[in-house]
């Protein structure tokens, strides 16, 4: 009875393996295919003198050390470390921001998050052009213009070459912000409200919200996303390409110098090479990252999703007891003294009348918009602060400066497709004009060019 058992649990196993296999063999094979094939036939041609396409003959080493050697080499490393420096300064803290606060709404989340996102859903190819002609270096570009109606010098935008790599950083960056922000988001949105809760009948403060509770249940999608933003920021190819043409090196990546070797210059054995070595580089930063995380993990400072509801407890009674807690309060207790000095001299020269005239007003200001806006704060129970938190003038203030922040963002984010739409009706006398003729609106809205490109295409 138990041998049959036996056997028909190892039948069981064996179908189950045999369906696994069925099911990932199409995944392995088309892998293999697309991925592993060409990867190694790369690492082939990097060892042979080529014809175009054509292995002549075996050349060891020789490809390597030319493509070393070659003085663009490295240039195109350098640009390419500096692409990955500037889009971490530019482009790392921008998602996590947005996706903060837009978690912060309490009415149009869903508009904010639109907005942002929009640039991501157009062609890659097609926010190069847009951005490049309104960065045009001639006075009749975009940015030009505004820069001249403001009573500004122009500038060169992208032929600057000091210029051309953040700027190219920040059209990605205006690209791509949204999609980032919108996992960053999710993240936050999972994240146990009785946390928060905890963290708001202890007193902390919103800085230490953000510090034991969002921050650490945003570590592992951070950690991710870093490694991932470097690695496509090593790829970056087609955005300078577009940007600064083909003959100019001012700008150069790896993946670009790597095309130029192919199509420019015919050295396949050469571009080969430059690909294995920008692979061994992307290799050793990603075998740094784990082993810098591995090492973290194994300390006091270990990630987790969040912080439990007593290790929260714990951290409010313990920072009573620290030294530097101890220390932060004596420096409050000194400026509470100095300032409550300050006033009473104020009061002395008769300057404190002013001064509480100004506050009643502002009390009462806030007073009248906590009633009026009783209604948009009541709905909000979840996230950093809630409808008690608003309470306070202060957040709501706050609140009110966050909530136009976004919109003036969104409207920078929408800025060049509306530019781009009003230009489309435009005729070439009225792109091309210099500021004081410039008008952004068209004279004439001329539907012709639609109609030839429906036609055309």
């Amino acid at each position: 009875m138990n041998a049959q058992i036996t056997t028909k649990k190892k039948y069981n196993l064996l179908k189950r393996d045999l369906l696994s296999w069925l099911i990932g063999i199409p995944s392995i094979f088309l892998f293999v295919f697309f991925i592993w094939g060409p990867l190694f036939q790369n690492i082939v041609y990097s060892f042979f003198k080529t014809s175009n396409f054509d292995m002549v003959s075996f050349n060891g080493l020789k490809n390597y050390l030319d493509i070393i050697k070659d003085p663009r080499f490295i240039g195109a490393l350098r640009n390419t470390v500096l692409y990955v420096i500037y889009s971490l300064i530019i482009g790392f803290a921008v998602p996590v921001i947005l996706a903060l606060v837009i978690s912060e709404v309490v009415k149009g989340k869903s508009i904010f998050k639109v907005g942002f996102y929009i640039p991501n859903i157009v062609p890659a190819i097609a926010v190069i052009l847009m951005w490049k002609i309104m960065m045009d270096a001639n006075d009749y570009g975009f940015f030009n213009v505004i820069l001249a109606k403001l009573g500004l010098g122009t500038s060169q935008w992208i032929s600057d070459e000091k210029l051309s790599i953040p700027l190219i950083i920040l059209t990605l960056t205006w690209k791509s912000a949204g999609s980032t922000m919108l996992i960053y988001l999710a993240t936050i949105q999972s994240i146990d409200n009785s946390l928060y809760e905890a963290a708001r009948i202890k007193r902390l403060s919103l800085w230490q919200r953000l510090r034991y509770i969002t921050i650490p249940a945003l570590l592992p999608s951070l950690k991710l996303l870093l490694i991932i933003q470097i690695i496509s920021v090593f790829q970056i190819f087609y955005e300078p390409m577009v940007f600064m043409g083909l003959t100019n090196d001012s700008a150069n990546t790896l993946g670009l110098l790597i095309y130029k070797l192919v199509y420019s210059t015919q050295n396949t054995g050469q571009a080969a090479a430059l690909g294995v070595i920008s692979m061994l580089i992307l290799l050793l930063l990603t075998y740094l990252y784990l082993l810098l995380d591995k090492k973290t993990s194994n300390t006091n400072l270990k990630v987790k999703k969040y912080i439990s509801y007593d290790e929260l407890l714990m951290i409010s009674e313990k920072r009573e007891q620290n030294i530097i807690f101890k220390g932060i309060k004596k420096i409050k207790a000194f400026f509470a003294w100095f300032f409550r000095l300050i006033y009473k001299g104020l009061k002395r020269i008769k300057v404190t009348r002013l001064l509480e005239l100004i506050k009643k007003a502002s009390t009462f200001l806030f007073d009248q918009t906590f009633k009026f806006t009783k209604t948009i704060f009541k709905p909000k129970t979840e996230g950093i602060l809630v409808y008690s938190d608003y309470k306070k003038p202060t957040r709501r203030f706050g609140y009110y400066l966050m909530l136009l922040l976004l919109s003036v963002g969104m409207l920078l984010i929408l800025v060049p497709f509306i530019w781009l739409f009003v230009t489309s009706f435009k005729g070439a006398n009225e792109i091309y004009q210099l500021p004081k003729d410039y008008r952004f609106l068209p004279g004439s809205f001329d539907f012709g060019k639609y109609a030839d490109v429906i036609a055309k295409t």
